[in-house]
Parts: structure tokens; sequence; C-alpha cells
């Protein structure tokens, strides 16, 4: 049976996966603690959005222009998580959209280490966007609130997926979370996100349209290569944020 101390170590494994920071490098970690920590995933988003918002406030102050402003928080969330993420999108955008290649093709073009050019593009594009988008938010009054929805509900999407999707490989690091993600791991990851919710409604609103686009990016990723991989989580992730700033904009 685990006792509080087990659950009291999740958020910590959680954080040092999510981010470079190393609280407790030397703590002994299964797989169940690995699956089990994916309801902490939005905790850890509400963190990285908490410093990207503290940095944008001090800047504010300065009276930085609003473009440096939005490339600082873009730079400073790739320092934090090691540009975690941005791996996944390019190499999920180089195995989808690589022409005529069967599923076993585009699963080892996803496991290469090397960057093709969709996924070059694919980086660039979706980075231009959030920067565009963050230049955006910050001439807002409430520009906080779609900071961390973007970083939370970015998060939250990993969790939804890994509950609810077959793994697309036979083995990886992907299928250690999702061997072990349940759905009461989603419930706990949701309940991070009712203060956002609570907050405005449109909130609620940009939540409905991220929780459908993950559930059609699963759907679409199990056609293309049989189901998720960690890449496809992690392209998940980014893009996820990405419709998050673009409805906030939207919205508000």
């Amino acid at each position: 049976m685990n006792g509080p101390k087990d659950y009291a170590k999740l958020p910590i494994v959680a954080i040092q996966f999510l981010t470079r920071i190393p609280l407790y490098p030397n703590m002994a970690v299964d797989s169940v603690d690995l699956g089990r920590c994916l309801a902490f995933f939005p905790f850890v988003g509400a963190l990285i959005a908490s410093a990207a918002v503290g940095l944008a406030y001090v800047a504010l102050e300065l009276e930085l222009p609003l473009g440096v402003i939005a490339a600082l928080i873009l730079l400073m969330e790739a320092l934090i998580t090691g540009a975690f993420h941005w791996d996944g999108l390019a190499d999920t955008f180089d195995g989808f959209y690589s022409t005529h290649k069967t599923r076993e093709e585009m699963l080892d073009i996803m496991h290469d280490s090397r960057i093709g050019v969709m996924g070059a593009l694919a980086v660039v594009l979706v980075a231009l966007l959030q920067y565009s988008c963050l230049g955006g938010m910050l001439a807002l009054r409430d520009y906080q609130w779609g900071i961390f929805s973007a970083y939370m509900f970015g998060k939250w999407g990993c969790v939804y997926l890994s509950v609810a999707s077959a793994y697309g490989r036979k083995e990886g690091k992907g299928l250690v979370f999702l061997a072990n993600a349940r759905w009461p791991t989603l419930f706990v990851a949701t309940i991070f996100l009712l203060p956002l919710l609570w907050i405005d409604q449109k909130n609620i609103v940009i939540f409905i349209c991220v929780m459908a686009f993950n559930a059609l990016w699963g759907k679409y990723s199990e056609r293309k290569v049989g189901g998720v991989t960690g890449d496809v989580l992690g392209a998940s992730a980014r893009l996820s944020e990405t419709l998050t700033m673009l409805l906030f904009l939207i919205l508000y």
C-alpha cells in the first residue's frame, strides 16, 4: 500500500521530469511513480507560468517593448524546461508528414535524433505563433491568465492523451507513463485547472476547445502510427499552448 510519503514525492517527480530543476536528483523513482506524477503536470505548468508572469511584470515595469518581453518569456521557458516538448513537436511532424511512409518508417523517423525539414518548419512556425500571441496578450489587462491557461492546459493535454490513448510503440519511454496512467490521474490533473475555469467563463470555452483538439489529435495519431508516443505527447503540449494563446486573444 502506498503511504503519504509515496504520494508526496509525486510533485517532485513531475518537476524533475518536465524541467531542469534538480530538487532531489537521487530520489528513487519507479514506473508507477512516473505514471502517477502525470497528475501534477498542470501544477508544473503553473510553476512555469508563474515564472513567466513574474518576468513579464518586471519587464513591463521597465517599459521594455512587448516583442522583447515575449521573446524573453519563450527563452526563459526553454531554459527552465531544457526546450522540452519542442523536440517532440519536431520529431512528430518529421514522422507524420514524411512522404509515402509506412507506420514503422514514421516511428523510425520520430525516433531519429536528427531534425528534418518538416520538423524544423513546425518548430519555427509554432514559435513564431507563440511569440506573436504573447506580444498581443501582454497588451491586455488580464494577460497573466492567458499565460497560466496556456502552460497549464498544454500540460493537461499530455495527461489526457496518456490516459485515453493506446501507445504507438511496443517499447519506449512513453510506455512507462501510459502503462501506469489511470483516469483518477486525469481527475486530479483537472482539479488544478478549476481556479482558472472559475475566474472567467471564457477559460471554460478555451478548455473545451483544448479538450476537443487533444481528442482529435489522439485519434489522428492512432490513424498515423497506431497510438501516441512520447513525441506525440510533446507535440500536443506545444500545439495546445498555441491554441490556447490564439483563443485567449480572440475571446479577450
